[in-house]
C-alpha cells in the first residue's frame, strides 16, 4: 500500500475513533486531540519525504537521517506535553492518550513505508 493513502487511512480511523467516543458520551471533546493527529500525520509527511530525499543523495547517511528524524519527532513531542500539561491541567488525559498513541500509530506507518520503499 502506498505511503500517502496508508498515512490517510490511520489519520481517519484515529478521527473517527475519536469521534465515535466523544458521540457516545465516553470522552469529552477537545479540539486539541483532532488537531495532535493531524499534525502528526501532516509531520509524517514531511518525515517521509525528508528520509526519502535523504536516501537519494547520501545513502550510506541514511541511518543517521533516520534517527535525526525519529529525535525530532520524540523531542517535539515531549515538548509539546510539556506545554499543555503546564497550561492544562485539568482534562489532560484524552490528550496525552491522544499523543502516545499517535506518536506510535504514525512512526510505525512511517518506519514500515520507509523499510518498504527501499528494499
Amino acid at each position: 500500500m502506498n505511503f500517502s493513502i496508508k498515512n490517510i487511512l490511520v489519520w481517519f480511523l484515529l478521527c473517527s475513533v475519536y469521534g465515535i467516543l466523544v458521540l457516545q458520551g465516553l470522552l469529552t471533546y477537545e479540539w486539541v486531540v483532532p488537531a495532535v493527529v493531524t499534525a502528526y500525520a501532516a509531520a509524517n509527511i514531511g518525515f517521509f519525504r525528508m528520509l526519502v530525499k535523504s536516501h537519494e543523495r547520501h545513502p550510506k547517511r541514511f541511518v543517521a537521517s533516520f534517527t535525526g528524524v525519529i529525535g525530532i519527532k520524540l523531542f517535539g513531542t515531549m515538548a509539546f506535553l510539556l506545554v499543555y500539561l503546564f497550561l492544562h491541567r485539568e482534562n489532560f488525559l484524552p490528550v496525552v492518550v491522544a499523543l502516545a498513541l499517535s506518536y506510535l500509530v504514525f512512526t510505525a506507518v512511517l518506519v514500515s513505508s520507509v523499510l518498504k520503499a527501499f528494499k
